[in-house]
């Protein structure tokens, strides 16, 4: 019961600060291209550096490494990253980008989450000789967790006194700083799997597309934790509220839901579980598939940056 209250109020929080930090791989993306802002960027290796430091803390201290699957890096785990990338422009938002969008109170894309469904579910179409080859599960940072944690710590001795010099700001009613969303997040993911195991909602879908329904109920509660902090976090914003998309965005994430849906089954994870779980561990594959995934955000971001100034 103690478990299930910790799952329910992290995935809260997570939701919370994803819509305060508008946390996206997609707005990260351009922010840093197109206004040479690399606070978001930075932002999401900064959630990767806490993951890997607690996990690696969490090794030696409790014996207890975080569970991860590893692929072998192949054509499969470079097409999913593709498909990721191109998925998420389609949809406008990557699948943590997405939770925000609800937070925002835009409608539209709740069209990405069946068009999730329907991705993984096309997954049972690909031939077994195209997918992704699992490992033995093993993370190189447990190798190296006295390096990783002495980074960890020193990396923390420095960034503390900066964000303390900074301030906290109205943490209730305006938006976040982008680095303390995501120390939110990442927190929030090692306490969630300290109490029960790692969990992504993209996953939950995965689960229940290969008709594991009880595996996938069990994290229904978690789920409308997570958009529930996300919505909770957009009602108590102060300011304008986001513009509405007309009829066409609706189509756009379902199409771009079920791009990233299947481009995850083969890339071995979506984007919440590469983040936030398998390249903090340094696994290859995540490193790879997300490595090409964020090539096709970057490409079409300088793209429509050339547009732009020719238009």
């Amino acid at each position: 019961m103690l478990a299930a209250a910790i799952v329910v109020a992290c995935a809260l929080l997570t939701g919370f600060a994803i819509q305060r930090g508008n946390t996206c791989t997609v707005v990260a993306v351009r922010d840093l291209l197109q206004k040479r802002g690399p606070q978001r960027l930075l932002a999401i290796l900064h959630a990767m550096a806490w993951v890997a430091g607690l996990a690696a803390c969490s090794d030696l201290l409790f014996g207890y490494p975080l569970p991860a699957i590893t692929f072998a890096v192949s054509g499969a785990v470079i097409a999913g990253g593709v498909l990721l990338g191109l998925g998420a422009v389609v949809n406008g938002a990557c699948a943590v980008g997405t939770i925000a969008r609800l937070g925002n109170g835009e409608w539209a894309w709740l069209a990405t989450l069946p068009g999730l469904l329907v991705g993984a579910l096309a997954w049972q179409l690909v031939p077994a000789a195209l997918a992704p080859r699992a490992l033995a599960a093993h993370a190189p940072i447990y190798d190296h967790a006295w390096l990783a944690v002495g980074a960890f710590v020193a990396y923390l001795l420095w960034l503390t006194p900066r964000t303390l010099r900074d301030g906290v700001g109205d943490a209730v009613r305006a938006p976040w700083q982008p680095v303390a969303a995501t120390t939110a997040i990442a927190i929030a993911f090692v306490l969630t799997a300290a109490a029960d195991e790692p969990w992504a909602y993209t996953a939950m879908l995965e689960r229940f597309a290969d008709g594991r329904f009880a595996d996938g109920g069990a994290l229904l509660l978690p789920f409308a934790a997570l958009v529930g902090g996300a919505m909770l976090g957009g009602g108590l914003m102060r300011g304008d509220r986001p513009r509405r998309d007309g009829v066409r965005q609706p189509r756009n994430c379902f199409v771009g839901g079920a791009i990233m849906g299947l481009g995850g089954r083969l890339a071995g994870g979506n984007f919440d579980a590469q983040t936030l779980l398998s390249q903090p561990l340094l696994l290859a594959h995540a490193w790879t598939a997300m490595g090409a995934a964020y090539a096709v955000i970057a490409a079409v971001a300088l793209l429509d940056a050339l547009r732009g100034r020719r238009g």
